[in-house]
């Protein structure tokens, strides 16, 4: 009976000796790689819906100016070319909350989550690819709403202005005319 307790007791020495490992956050290639992989897939296929629903929505809204005006069709598309980054900036984060959700649903009824846990990793380390991407796509947001969106915008409304609403001007909105027409 003596025997066996040295024997635990010098086993629990050796564990004593034993140090964690440090962790390690980047770069995990293969779950980096299928977690990007995954999440770019749905988010991608979200945008282009998104975008698809919001070009179909400025037609809607606007196709009867353009052709009340007999526009060419060239106007109608670079009207709804300069439309767009007004669009995207809406659309990216829609886009990136529902990307995430979708990716993360189908790693947890897959059994993926519980995969990655049973091998060591975080929760937040599961999600840090798409973390990364989302500051990317915070980046390119910050970027359409403060340079892009504003010089668009005004063309866009300038084209408008020119190509659908030919019976008002800009001048004739800065003018006055008597009731002779002069």
């Amino acid at each position: 009976m003596l025997e066996n307790y040295s024997i635990n007791a010098g086993r629990a020495d050796s564990y004593e000796k034993l140090e964690k490992l440090p962790r390690r956050w980047f770069p995990l290639w293969t779950l980096d790689g299928y977690v990007l992989r995954e999440f770019l897939t749905k988010y991608m296929i979200l945008m282009l819906v998104f975008v698809v629903l919001f070009i179909l929505s400025d037609i809607y809204r606007d196709i009867g100016d353009f052709l009340d005006a007999n526009a060419s069709w060239r106007e109608i598309v670079t009207y709804l070319i300069y439309r767009m980054p007004g669009n995207i900036r809406f659309i990216l984060p829609i886009s990136m909350l529902l990307g995430c959700m979708w990716t993360m649903a189908t790693f947890g009824k897959n059994l993926e989550v519980t995969a990655m846990r049973a091998s060591g990793v975080s929760l937040f380390r599961c999600g840090g690819a798409i973390f990364a991407v989302g500051l990317v796509v915070t980046a390119v947001n910050v970027y359409f709403n403060e340079l892009l969106i504003p010089k668009t915008s005004v063309e866009a409304e300038r084209l408008f202005d020119m190509g659908a609403d030919k019976r008002r001007s800009v001048r004739s909105l800065l003018a006055y005319k008597s009731d002779d027409g002069k």
